[in-house]
């Protein structure tokens, strides 16, 4: 099973850093066809749905036990995420997450995994940032590997509310 979800992880890389040179090219092409306002609304409905569908998984898995506290948070990430400028950093924001779960899930719920995947984490995003401070069309921020390393703790965080028995 863990070797399984590793490869899955490593697939899952490998597509973020493979499509880091032809995200310029479909963002440019949809802020063309769609506006950045109208995609900006379109990206904040995905965020809606996908925190809702948290909330219904946890909900339905028993999870909620601390869910004052965990519906606080997750509409405060909510709020935060749709207040970003540019709807490629929600996208980031979103890609880190998912990551992050897909980690706390190969790695387990001790505290040294969750060092070691935060750790992960931080080095996929700095690679990330790397490559695209390499490529002609793409510009490596420090603000983006933040952003990256945020929506990859809080994917983390999930997965051990998803995962944790």
């Amino acid at each position: 099973m863990k070797k399984s979800i590793w490869i899955i992880i490593a697939i899952y890389i490998f597509l973020i850093y493979s499509t880091l040179s032809v995200t310029p090219l479909i963002l440019n092409f949809l802020y063309t066809s769609l506006e950045q306002k109208f995609l900006t609304i379109i990206v904040n409905i995905i965020f809606i749905i996908i925190t809702l569908l948290i909330i219904y998984f946890l909900i339905k898995k028993k999870k909620l036990k601390i869910s004052f506290f965990l519906l606080i948070f997750l509409f405060l990430i909510l709020f935060w995420i749709t207040q970003i400028e540019k709807p490629a950093e929600r996208i980031h924001f979103l890609e880190y997450g998912i990551l992050g779960v897909l980690i706390f899930k190969a790695t387990g719920e001790k505290v040294k995994q969750n060092i070691f995947g935060i750790i992960l984490l931080v080095m996929i995003a700095v690679i990330d940032e790397l490559i695209q401070y390499m490529l002609p069309n793409r510009v490596g921020d420090i603000k983006d590997v933040i952003m990256n390393i945020i929506g990859g703790i809080i994917g983390l965080w999930l997965g051990k509310f998803w995962y944790q028995s």
